[in-house]
């Protein structure tokens, strides 16, 4: 479809060249604020009446006077070059890397445990971007990066893959541990007894049954299975430091109120878990994101080992 010259869209340029002469009222004043020949201002003034079928201005031997359309188009004008400078401005931003719009993902317990402490650490930074965080599953995450609502995201490898296209940026590697309060019963040992834990209530995330799902021993991995599947284990912890539920996660929690207990390096063997960026191959993502993307890989390990159980 081909737009006629009525429909053609406001031109910025002609729309600022009128608000500069609406408030100079004086064409050699605004056109040598616009550094631009009276001739050529007229024509641009002109044009956009034409483009409008509006009368903006009166001219007369006394001057310029702005007519009652004029008023209200200088009003509109000033509004959308407000909006545009500050477009262009986010634009611009986004291009150095110091601006615009980011999203990206996380696991759930690696978003209770480790964002906290890496948007603090970042916080500087995050002055004048706008960040949108999706805290989900994996497998949601995934369709999520498909569709494009994200950039990219951080979590464990899912035990089936991931679909053709995506870049997978190995970070670190994550053993579960038990979490429990300093009185349980178990705490005792700083290594946990599987065969113990059949006698208590246990919480983890969804992902855990995939990681135990690899231990051989069919006895121990029914030692492990949880009660209750929930992400977000944090919900738990008011429970779990006035009871004896079990909460199994990949970061340690050690607290004047709780202890992390181990699991036996026979099962933790096969309980490892990949955690990494995941993103799109040839998918253009702007300075800004680049520029989050970068420090997450950069910092990850950092942050998240002294909270995490790894081998």
């Amino acid at each position: 479809m081909q737009l006629t010259h009525e429909d053609a869209m406001l031109d910025l340029n002609k729309l600022n060249h009128f608000a500069v002469l609406a408030r100079t009222l004086n064409y050699t004043h605004a056109a040598d604020e616009l550094a631009l020949s009276q001739s050529a201002l007229t024509r641009s003034i002109q044009s956009l009446e034409k483009s409008l079928s509006l009368r903006l201005l009166d001219r007369s031997r006394s001057g310029v006077t702005l007519t009652s359309a004029g008023v209200d188009a200088l009003r509109i004008a000033d509004e959308l070059l407000a909006r545009g400078k500050a477009a262009e401005d986010s634009m611009r931003a986004t291009a150095k890397g110091s601006g615009g719009r980011v999203a990206f993902g996380i696991g759930p317990i690696a978003a209770m445990h480790i964002l906290p402490k890496m948007m603090a650490e970042f916080e500087t930074e995050l002055l004048g971007m706008s960040v949108d965080v999706r805290t989900e599953i994996p497998q949601i995450l995934e369709r999520q990066l498909l569709t494009g609502e994200i950039d990219f995201f951080l979590a464990r490898f899912p035990e089936g893959g991931v679909s053709p296209g995506i870049e997978v940026d190995w970070l670190d590697k994550t053993i579960p541990n038990a979490i429990v309060r300093r009185e349980h019963p178990l705490a005792g040992s700083a290594e946990l007894d599987p065969f113990e834990l059949k006698h208590f209530p246990k919480v983890a995330g969804h992902g855990f049954k995939e990681t135990i799902s690899r231990v051989p021993d069919t006895a121990r991995r029914a030692c492990y299975q949880p009660n209750i599947e929930y992400d977000v284990l944090g919900m738990f912890y008011e429970s779990a430091a006035k009871s004896d539920l079990v909460l199994f996660g990949a970061f340690q929690t050690a607290t004047d109120v709780f202890v992390n207990l181990e699991i036996p390096a026979i099962d933790a063997a096969y309980m490892v878990n990949d955690v990494a960026i995941f993103r799109m191959e040839g998918r253009t993502l702007s300075r800004t994101t680049v520029k989050v993307q970068e420090f997450v890989r950069q910092n990850y390990a950092r942050i998240a080992r002294p909270a995490s159980t790894v081998r």
